[in-house]
């Protein structure tokens, strides 16, 4: 198996092949099911991101929200509400650097919640 190196990953450019692979999600099954085809790339984006200076600085902050995210959301809904709050993040920052840091801050939250059974790529992954 290949190791890839975080940095070395186009966080951008995933991120929109994330978007692509669940647009036309209309309940939070096709979403979870969207999210976990996905599997694989998301992670990926997720290590990239929790590389990065802007989460190191809010590493504390990110572990309290998880925790008030938990605190109030069921288990089986955790991963597809973890991804429609980041995509209401997304949509509602005010500039492209909010929308750059809502990207570092959030997948990780998204991929925490994501099953653990490994699931690689189906069809071409951006690095």
């Amino acid at each position: 198996m290949t190791t890839i190196d975080p940095a070395g990953i186009d966080i951008d450019a995933m991120v929109e092949q994330v978007f692509l692979g669940v647009e036309d999600a209309e309940t939070n099954e096709a979403i979870h099911a969207g999210l976990v085809a996905q599997a694989y790339t998301i992670r990926l984006i997720a290590k990239a991101c929790e590389g990065t200076k802007v989460f190191a600085r809010a590493e504390v902050q990110f572990e309290a929200s998880k925790s008030d995210f938990e605190s109030i959301t069921e288990p089986s809904q955790r991963l597809a509400n973890a991804w429609l709050e980041f995509l209401v993040k997304f949509v509602d920052a005010p500039t492209q650097l909010h929308r750059l840091t809502t990207i570092r801050l959030c997948f990780p939250l998204v991929a925490h919640y994501l099953p653990n059974e490994s699931v690689m790529p189906t069809g071409p992954v951006l690095l």
